[in-house]
């Protein structure tokens, strides 16, 4: 089973591989190459990320389809992560 950082990874590079909808990952969560280059091995980076999928559950069906997975492997590994300030 991959780690929680390579599933957060393989999520983001899943995002990239459509222009529109990694803009929209962009736009939405504020993160830009250069936070996912520093911050990729934060919990918190993880858990923003995976909060961002989580809201859209064919999104999440689709990456799990893709990367072999069951879809509630991401919410188990957001699980793992720590919770996020409410802003």
């Amino acid at each position: 089973m991959p780690s929680q950082t390579e599933i957060v990874m393989q999520f983001i590079a899943f995002l990239a591989q459509e222009e529109g909808r990694f803009e929209r990952f962009v736009s939405l969560t504020g993160l830009g190459m250069a936070d996912i280059r520093q911050r990729h091995a934060e919990p918190e980076f993880q858990a923003l990320v995976l909060d961002y999928g989580l809201q859209d559950q064919s999104l999440v069906v689709e990456f799990a389809a893709h990367q072999g997975i069951k879809p509630d492997e991401l919410m188990r590994v957001r699980h793992r992560l720590p919770m996020l300030p409410m802003t």
